[in-house]
């Protein structure tokens, strides 16, 4: 499944790029065709973050993002990093109590807030005191508002006016003179559609675990089995963590070691998120359920092969061994983006290290190769007989997975 994310830069008066603002897309076109904003908001942050990738997208730059006034009432924007989101609120967006108080957690929390598409409505006032940056929309204010609302707005001490849908060098000129910072529109730059691969969550294991996940009291082993059965909810749970939204130095050894590593608030949160925006996508399920058999094979190698303390590395070695057919890219930029132990790493690699004999008897076995299948698995100590019954299980366990 190709997803897709819209990035313009946001200039200050040298014309050097200061932010960019992020939109969401459902094509290569420059357009939006989702009529459900909530959704379009959740989508363009997870694409962003997990399917494409901040560092790819931001430049080091912060960028903008809209969130509609539910998202800001359920607190979505704190899942992110406030060094890196600038939370944009419509115009549309009523400063009802609860979403003032929101923007005023955001605010606490270190986020900047920016008013979008502001000309002078009253009903944006209560905002004007908790924004740091004022979007006018030059394609909507007239030419008085446009050299009035830099001058005349209640706005709080420091607060910066971004001029945007700027069209014309005439535009741009006379906003820097009348007092705007930022500036923004086509005269300067068109936004850019940038594209990558994600997969998406099965419908039955999101289900699951939204349910299991706001239980009073979760088990994170639930959870992790759950989550462990899904390649997408694997791969994009890995990639959660591996944000700058959480910013650890451990890597994570196994997917219940991340939901620890995250706890249940974030989980929560994240796991909602990431079901929410789950589409359907263009690639085989054989393609999953083969890296889900390869996973589970790999577990029960991890006895005989003396690595019986590492059976959920193992797990998570297998099932991300065909990450890269699953997203069209290459093995090593799959790795680059994901927690993952050094033998985990190594191993999908194809490195020498522990895990490797046991991924290349699982793949040789899966598919057919005897002759390799005998080269390495008395290495490992693995008799032949052991190999067909770890292979039937795993296979009987997938196919159980499909029959719920």
């Amino acid at each position: 499944m190709d997803v897709y994310v819209a990035r313009q830069p946001i200039y200050d008066t040298n014309l050097n790029v200061a932010a960019h603002e992020l939109l969401f897309r459902s094509s290569l076109d420059d357009a939006c065709s989702c009529g459900d904003l909530d959704y379009a908001s959740l989508a363009l942050l997870v694409n962003s973050f997990i399917a494409i990738g901040m560092d790819r997208l931001s430049g080091g730059k912060p960028v903008h993002v809209n969130f509609t006034q539910k998202l800001l009432e359920d607190g979505v924007a704190s899942l992110f990093p406030p060094e890196t989101v600038v939370v944009e609120v419509l115009e549309t967006t009523t400063p009802s109590p609860e979403t003032l108080n929101a923007l005023a957690h955001l605010k606490e929390q270190g986020f900047r807030i920016a008013l979008d598409d502001y000309t002078g409505q009253p009903h944006l006032e209560p905002f004007l005191k908790l924004a740091d940056i004022i979007k006018v929309d030059f394609t909507l204010a007239s030419k008085s508002q446009r050299a009035l609302i830099p001058r005349t707005t209640a706005a709080r001490p420091g607060t910066v006016f971004l001029a945007e849908k700027v069209s014309t060098r005439d535009e741009f000129q006379l906003a820097v003179r009348h007092g705007y910072r930022l500036f923004q529109g086509n005269f300067l730059s068109r936004p850019e559609v940038a594209k990558a691969a994600d997969i998406p969550p099965d419908a039955l294991a999101s289900f699951q675990l939204l349910r299991k996940v706001h239980e009073p009291a979760p088990d994170f082993d639930a959870l992790a089995s759950i989550i462990s059965r899904d390649v997408s909810l694997s791969y994009r749970l890995l990639r959660v963590v591996n944000s700058a939204a959480f910013g650890l130095r451990s890597r994570v050894t196994s997917i219940k070691h991340a939901l620890v590593l995250m706890g249940i608030a974030e989980v929560r949160r994240w796991i909602s998120v990431l079901t929410v925006t789950g589409l359907p996508g263009d690639k085989p399920r054989a393609l999953a359920d083969a890296a889900i058999v390869r996973a589970r094979m790999a577990e029960l190698l991890a006895v005989p092969a003396g690595l019986s303390g590492r059976a959920s590395e193992l797990f998570l070695t297998g099932l991300l061994s065909l990450m890269d057919a699953l997203l069209d890219r290459p093995m090593s930029q799959v790795v680059d983006l994901l927690p993952l132990t050094e033998d985990t790493r190594a191993a999908l690699l194809g490195e020498p290290n522990p895990f490797l004999p046991v991924l290349q008897v699982v793949t040789a076995y899966e598919g057919a190769q005897w002759d390799q299948v005998e080269t390495v698995a008395p290495a490992l100590r693995i008799h032949q007989a052991f190999l067909a019954e770890a292979y039937a299980n795993s296979l009987a366990w997938v196919d159980d997975l499909s029959k719920l």
